[in-house]
């Protein structure tokens, strides 16, 4: 069988395997029938060129072309210049396209079927271009939500995925991401950049601005360099490693101050680093959780200062950053227990539990989630320890001189308010005893209907019922508590006896 026989036979088993959508086994074929056929290469070359576009191979398949439209030369067929521009838009050279389609067109053998497909292609490039103009508008908007559906738009004009773009668009896509918070989709990009190319000085820089958006500087600084020692020219590459060392550096000052305690100058610390990781963020993406853990950070501080405010704001910046990240989520929740709003405490304390689920600290967050629960259902009732103005930590000696102190301002004889006597002297009996104190503190009863130890409501001789004329208070003597003055102290009805409020001295009846 002659060459010509064997090429003949060989593109007939090409043909049939590319309609079976066999691409690589029709590359094969079609590769075998070039090597016995160099006379008819051209349209050999031109078949398996259709291989490679199907197969996403475009730098194969535009060399094709090419070697195709030189064999061709002067009578260069429409249908290799189309071709070639389809080859061009895989690549993403969208110029070098357009002038192809061009060609195509002004083919003076073209058929008028051949200008029409040239004419798509040249509209389809057109079409892409437009959309890839609206994504670099948007992206110097920042507004990345619309820049990812101007660079979808591009791909579905292109037949592409994210897979089989362009280098270039791949960059774009993967930078998106980043800016988006979509780390692990950004690392993802990366990954398939540097397995296509691992000398690829962008997949390498795009994988150190992932490590640096997730917060791991000395793996982007050794990324980096690498990109660096392929490229030693990329001014864009040096800019980068000159920020990741400088955060680095800072980072270290920061987190050595915060650890020696010197609050001020970690304070500062972590205000340059949140300056130095905002600079060129529109080229390298902004790292959100890097700055999301400088914010946790600067909270813990502020709440050191008892500058909840400050504390709550930066915990808010940390969430809107990475809104999973549970150390804000408890500073803020401690911060606003602090400051009194109970049911946004409990809130992030049960935020935090969630996100936190199956960690080490998921059990302490619990206990803390309770014991908020336990504030914000007393915040609606009567709290005894602000009625007697102390801490709940107060030693048993605080509380007694604290009542002392509330209940000689209040008490009606000395021109108080009776209600605010009454609820001192309620708050008193129940932190003043070991047993009550602990149950009140573990929110296990009801306030309201809890025993009081005789009954509130009628007066105060629950409390002090069978009280002499110096009774004592749970062990309290009143000549103690008060002064001599007041040894014969009535406490009201239920007592057995009356206070008077004709004169400064208080006797039992």
């Amino acid at each position: 069988m002659s060459s010509e026989s064997l090429a003949d036979a060989a593109k007939e088993r090409g043909n049939a395997l590319f309609k079976a959508g066999k691409y690589r086994d029709a590359v094969k074929e079609y590769t075998e029938a070039i090597s016995q056929d160099e006379q008819n290469a051209a349209v050999l070359l031109l078949n398996r060129a259709a291989a490679y576009l199907a197969l996403n191979d475009f730098r194969n398949g535009l060399n094709d072309c090419r070697f195709a439209i030189q064999k061709q030369g002067d009578a260069a067929s429409a249908k290799a210049y189309t071709r070639q521009a389809k080859c061009f838009i895989g690549l993403g050279e969208l110029s070098q396209a357009a002038d192809a389609a061009e060609t195509a067109k002004a083919v003076s053998s073209a058929s008028t079927l051949e200008q029409s497909q040239a004419n798509d292609v040249l509209n389809q490039v057109r079409d892409i271009q437009k959309h890839l103009a609206s994504f670099q508008s948007y992206n110097q908007e920042k507004n990345w939500t619309l820049a990812s559906i101007a660079l979808d738009q591009a791909q579905k004009s292109a037949k592409l995925t994210d897979s089989t773009s362009p280098t270039a668009w791949k960059l774009m896509r993967g930078t998106l991401y980043l800016q988006r918070g979509k780390i692990s989709q950004a690392h993802s990009i990366a990954m398939d950049m540097y397995r296509a190319d691992p000398s690829s000085t962008d997949a390498l820089l795009l994988g150190a601005r992932v490590m640096l958006a997730n917060n791991d500087i000395q793996k982007a600084v050794s990324q980096v360099q690498s990109a660096l020692r392929n490229d030693p020219d990329r001014q864009d590459v040096k800019q980068f490693l000159r920020k990741c060392k400088a955060l680095s550096s800072l980072k270290d000052a920061a987190n050595n101050a915060f650890k020696l305690n010197n609050t001020q100058e970690a304070l500062q610390k972590y205000s340059e680093l949140l300056t130095l990781a905002d600079q060129d963020t529109a080229q390298d993406a902004e790292p959100k959780k890097l700055k999301a853990v400088i914010h946790s950070n600067r909270a813990i501080l502020y709440s050191k200062l008892e500058n909840f405010p400050a504390s709550i704001a930066d915990c808010n910046a940390a969430l809107e950053l990475d809104p999973g990240f549970v150390k804000p989520l408890r500073t803020r929740a401690r911060a606003n227990l602090s400051t009194e709003a109970y049911e946004e405490a409990v809130r992030d304390f049960k935020k935090a539990v969630e996100e936190s689920a199956g960690s080490a600290e998921a059990d302490s967050l619990r206990r803390e989630l309770r014991s908020a629960e336990v504030d914000l259902k007393r915040s609606k009732k009567k709290d005894y320890y602000k009625i007697l103005n102390v801490s709940k930590t107060a030693n048993d000696n605080e509380i007694k001189k604290a009542f002392r102190k509330e209940s000689l301002k209040h008490h009606p004889d000395k021109g108080g308010d009776e209600e605010k006597f009454k609820l001192c002297n309620e708050a008193y009996g129940v932190l003043s005893d070991d047993q009550k104190r602990r149950r009140y503190d573990s929110g296990v009863d009801d306030m309201d209907g809890m025993d009081m130890g005789g009954g509130m409501g009628g007066g105060m001789g629950g409390m002090y019922g069978g009280m002499g004329g110096a009774s004592g208070m749970h062990g309290v003597n009143l000549a103690d508590l008060f002064g001599p003055g007041f040894a014969n102290f009535d406490m009201g009805p239920g007592s057995g006896a009356q206070y008077s409020r004709g004169g400064s001295n208080f006797h039992f009846g």
